[in-house]
């Protein structure tokens, strides 16, 4: 399994468990599509080393999926990682730490 879901009430983390590619797209889209978009959203990258230009991709699905109300947070991010979602403007989007 690439992906762990963690579900405490009214909050989901996500941990990616490997490189974040098209790969897991499915695995990713049932980790969040049938969970409420009133839940707060955590994605947990401490195990990501790599992401395609899919997973951008995947993360607005998530983003989408929480709605403008809900901000998604994404933790642990490698340095590279989080450099290239700031260059994507993707901290516009989410809650990058």
């Amino acid at each position: 399994m690439s992906i762990i879901v963690e579900k405490k009430t009214g909050h989901i983390t996500i941990k990616i468990q490997e490189n974040f590619t098209y790969k897991i797209l499915k695995e990713f889209r049932n980790a969040f599509t049938h969970e409420s978009n009133d839940n707060k959203f955590t994605l947990d990258m401490a195990s990501v080393k790599s992401m395609d230009s899919a997973a951008l991709g995947m993360l607005l699905l998530l983003r989408e999926h929480a709605g403008t109300e809900n901000i998604v947070t994404i933790v642990n991010c490698r340095d590279e990682l989080k450099k290239l979602l700031k260059i994507a403007n993707f901290s516009l989007f989410f809650d990058i730490k």
